[in-house]
């Protein structure tokens, strides 16, 4: 089957990952744009690569009827082979690249959350944890990435071995979860990735989009894990941040645990106080009506 102009050009973009970082919502508010087209999860670069041929690939973005094509599949930045693969099939020279990043601590409870849903995992949040740290070198596959909590949030290692293949770095943007909070940043944001893929400028309102819910019935996540995830991660992140060249201040961490017992640690000295002072003015007041029973007495 010979390859048409459309086939050849898509993908334009491609969403890397990360896994439980927001790329649901993305896919849905990138679709609004009358000209970008997102096609969820093809996964073929990590699964389908050995059934597939680049045509069939290609093929997906097909009969769109938009202008600009992309795809979103989270374990493209994490598979150890995807981005080898990737450069064999997509324009180096013109596709971009799109990383949505969350907290670490929170990405991997949510990945772990959504396995005990589906019934693909069944194991407390510290023992599958416990578990990665036994194994931190595993091969990453499709496979083995839907059990690998801990490491998928080791992210400046993933972007390094990524760069290394596709290392220019204005066609690789990243997109930090938590500043999608504030629905006007949100707007601002997308504003940015809209003009980033090269689509004109277009108003919406952008939507959040969680898959699955929490249980209440199962093990949660230990004080103990929680710091040791922190201590993994504090490194990470430090060279994450230093190539960003801002912080994440969302994001836990032994800093922000800090901040957090201090601001605790104040609102509970100021809550004694307030005790006290209430518990001084109540006794002055009975010391005061002792005082009156006493002269209405002698009178």
């Amino acid at each position: 089957m010979a390859e048409t102009a459309e086939m050849q050009g898509a993908p334009h973009y491609m969403i890397l990952g990360a896994q439980k970082a927001g790329t649901m919502a993305a896919v849905k508010n990138l679709n609004k744009h009358p000209d970008i087209f997102c096609l969820k999860e093809p996964h073929y670069f990590d699964l389908g690569w050995h059934s597939k041929s680049p045509n069939q690939y290609r093929k997906q973005f097909q009969g769109t009827g938009k202008k600009i094509c992309g795809e979103k599949t989270p374990e493209l930045i994490y598979v150890d082979e995807c981005a080898k693969r990737m450069k064999t099939v997509v324009s180096s020279k013109n596709t971009k690249f799109v990383l949505f990043l969350r907290d670490p601590i929170k990405r991997a409870y949510s990945a772990w959350n959504m396995n005990i849903n589906r019934n693909m995992d069944s194991a407390p949040f510290d023992e599958v944890c416990n578990r990665n740290f036994e194994n931190l070198d595993e091969f990453r596959s499709h496979g083995t990435a839907e059990y690998h909590y801990v490491q998928r949030g080791f992210y400046m290692d993933q972007i390094e071995r990524f760069l290394l293949v596709f290392p220019n770095r204005a066609h690789f943007k990243i997109i930090i979860a938590e500043h999608m909070r504030d629905p006007q940043r949100a707007k601002e944001i997308y504003a940015d990735l809209i003009a980033y893929l090269g689509a004109a400028p277009f108003e919406f309102e952008p939507e959040d989009e969680h898959v699955g819910t929490y249980s209440k019935s199962k093990v949660e996540m230990s004080a103990s894990m929680e710091l040791k995830l922190m201590k993994t991660y504090q490194s990470h992140n430090e060279r994450l941040f230093k190539f960003l060249g801002y912080r994440i201040d969302e994001w836990t961490s032994l800093s922000s645990l800090k901040a957090k017992q201090a601001k605790k640690g104040a609102a509970k000295k100021e809550e004694n106080a307030a005790a006290e002072k209430e518990a001084n003015v109540s006794a002055g007041d009975a010391a005061a009506n002792g005082a009156d029973d006493g002269a209405e007495v002698k009178a």
